[in-house]
């Protein structure tokens, strides 16, 4: 009996639609940071309170959002997919027009948050972030090579809950001008 594998999936990007939920990402994204860094270093054991000052201090440094991990090319990610048999094939990273509506609103919000004011860096990647997305709304921004099955997982605001690890071809680049 034969396998049927699909040879290409669309997964539909977006962008947080709450400044909270916006700001538990950058926070999620320090964590794991933070826990690269401790792997990296085979550091096992670290209090409560060291880690919180590590996810802060990677909040404060080098703060990342979800859709920068596309628009960096991070060559490794783990994203939403389509449930079928993608492994080896194709999964295109297509930029939603409900990004853009929320990543503007959100943006606006951020001027008068302190969260995002006090931390001067992490206001410049949002602004880097909502600006890629203003430009690149309703595209396809990237393709990646799936080197997994989709899994169920979770993953908090997603409307999919399964995910695949795919490699993020950084030779592709699918910018467009603005319309």
């Amino acid at each position: 009996m034969s396998t049927y594998h699909v040879g290409a999936g669309l997964t539909v990007t977006g962008f947080r639609d709450n400044l909270d939920d916006l700001y538990d990402e950058f926070r999620k994204n320090a964590g794991n940071r933070y826990k690269d860094y401790l792997d990296e270093n085979k550091i096992t054991e670290v209090d409560s309170n060291t880690y919180e000052q590590g996810i802060n201090h990677y909040l404060q440094t080098e703060p990342f959002s979800d859709v920068m991990m596309l628009m960096n090319k991070n060559t490794l990610l783990h994203w939403t997919a389509p449930r079928h048999d993608l492994q080896n094939g194709a999964l295109f990273f297509y930029l939603s027009s409900q990004a853009f509506i929320n990543a503007r609103k959100l943006f606006n919000q951020a001027q008068t948050d302190q969260r995002f004011i006090n931390n001067h860096q992490l206001m410049e990647v949002f602004r880097t972030s909502f600006e890629f997305i203003k430009n690149n709304h309703r595209h396809v921004i990237g393709i990646g090579r799936v080197t997994g099955i989709s899994e169920y997982g979770a993953g908090v605001g997603f409307n999919s809950r399964f995910f695949a690890a795919c490699d993020n071809l950084p030779e592709t680049s699918f910018t467009s001008s603005p319309e």
